[in-house]
């Protein structure tokens, strides 16, 4: 029974750990996140955090990787629904992509810096490159797309247009004088507008 019982309090430990981590992330973004905050947060002392995740680099990576495989399980259900049109799948996809990256913003910048080091970072750490491609290959059979290119040519713009913003904000609010709120109040208005956008874009493609 005590045996069972640590294992509990290592588990309830260390998922109290990660949701402090991601609030302090969230808040102060990498950079700006210390241990020390995620343990205050987490109300235990930094001897912990480090006996469980490490580093705080350690610990980063975990709760990226983790938020990431969640949203790729909803993304492959999304892509491979034959309920949904593409325009209302494309809805959905940049709604999901917003909520994520307001609420971690600094995940752009880690797939890049893991891509970086590891270009086969989806198919081997998050092994999702199979069911990303079978998703691919319905949606390219049940819309009027000519070609494998054509259909990529869509996906990159819905990516320019949903990820891009989310790794310039410091460079646009820095230059044009944007107050981070007033940025994310801009972010959260074009989560209506790229379905939009995305739906001309696909007229003119198919045409």
């Amino acid at each position: 029974m005590k045996k069972m019982d640590n294992t509990f309090l290592d588990q309830s430990t260390e998922e109290k750990i990660k949701q402090s981590a991601e609030k302090v992330f969230m808040e102060k973004g990498f950079f700006g996140a210390r241990t020390r905050d995620i343990a205050k947060d987490a109300g235990i002392n930094l001897a912990l955090v480090n006996y469980y995740f490490r580093s705080k680099e350690n610990l980063f990576k975990i709760i990226m990787e983790e938020k990431l495989g969640v949203f790729f399980g909803f993304v492959i259900e999304i892509l491979e629904n034959p309920e949904k049109t593409l325009p209302e799948k494309i809805k959905i996809l940049v709604n999901k992509y917003t909520d994520m990256l307001i609420s971690l913003p600094d995940l752009p910048m880690f797939i890049l810096n893991e891509i970086k080091q590891n270009p086969k970072f989806f198919e081997e750490r998050l092994r999702v490159k199979e069911p990303v491609n079978n998703g691919f290959a319905t949606l390219l059979q049940a819309n009027n797309f000519s070609s494998k290119e054509e259909l990529m040519q869509v996906v990159l713009t819905l990516l320019g247009m949903t990820l891009f913003p989310f790794i310039a904000k410091d460079v646009v609010t820095n230059l044009l004088n944007f107050s981070p709120e007033d940025y994310y109040k801009m972010l959260n208005k074009r989560r209506e507008l790229i379905p939009v956008w995305m739906e001309e874009i696909l007229k003119i493609q198919q045409k």
